[in-house]
């Protein structure tokens, strides 16, 4: 799974992504309070209250799916070292009578926002020369065709990786590429129900993601088929956040929990 790249938000072997979405009539000062909170308290309260979890990002939506609301307005994305730090997460949040960690209270915009995405992914694949929190990314959400086999999933996983994956970093001048497999979805609304890969492309500055120019290679039948659940493009809106003893150990980056 990991290839090495430590430090790099996209690069843990787990991550946790919540979404949320905020009152679209928020004031520009709503918002810098919303914003300044979620960076310097609750993200820190985040990482210190979940062992394994190593960093913390934020993104806001920029270009949305063009055929509907798919994404949400806020990404939060946690980095969890490892299976352990995920498994412990997944059986507490699973557990109705689990003690949950107690965090600051937000301001007003923080209480009314509404969650969108819970979602915790396992990494396949990560390739590409890394930021260690990217300024732009480009999230692409989609599942094999219903009835698959193992074989057709196999053939699926095997193009993907090998195949469409250095070419959309290729064509699309992107830095940086890794393939996600759903680990647990505690909340995946608009559409309803969390796909079962996810790609994330990393493009910076003059490279901003979106979808990549020309026509890839031919895939086998079960990647023609396949279900593509959500494009979009989000900006990062504030400074990676990392767990104290993770950045002396240069461990990896991004996590979460209600955010």
């Amino acid at each position: 799974m990991s290839s090495g790249l430590e430090g790099a938000a996209f690069a843990a072997d787990y991550m946790y992504w919540v979404g949320i979405d905020t009152d679209p009539a928020a004031t520009d000062d709503e918002l810098a309070e919303f914003n300044e909170f979620y960076a310097s308290v609750h993200f820190p309260e985040v990482l210190q209250a979940n062992p394994g979890f190593v960093s913390a990002t934020r993104y806001r939506l920029e270009a949305p799916d063009p055929r509907g609301d798919f994404g949400p307005q806020w990404l939060a994305v946690y980095a969890i070292r490892d299976l352990a730090g995920a498994e412990r997460y997944a059986v507490r949040e699973k557990d109705p009578a689990a003690q949950r960690p107690a965090y600051t209270p937000g301001p007003a915009l923080w209480k009314s926002m509404s969650p969108r995405w819970r979602v915790m992914w396992r990494q396949l694949i990560a390739v590409g020369q890394r930021a260690a929190a990217p300024e732009s990314i480009f999230l692409v959400g989609m599942d094999t065709p219903a009835g698959a086999s193992m074989r057709d999933v196999e053939e699926f996983n095997a193009y993907y990786s090998d195949t469409h994956l250095p070419e959309v970093l290729l064509n699309g001048n992107y830095e940086a590429g890794t393939r996600l497999e759903r680990y647990e979805a505690f909340l995946h609304r608009q559409p309803d129900g969390c796909p079962e890969f996810c790609a994330v492309y990393e493009g910076e500055g003059s490279a901003p993601a979106g979808p990549p120019p020309g026509a890839p290679t031919p895939g086998p039948d079960s990647w023609e088929r396949r279900e593509t659940a959500w494009r979009l493009r989000y900006r990062r809106v504030t400074d990676q956040v990392v767990r104290p003893e993770a950045s002396a150990s240069a461990r990896p980056t991004t996590q979460g929990e209600k955010s």
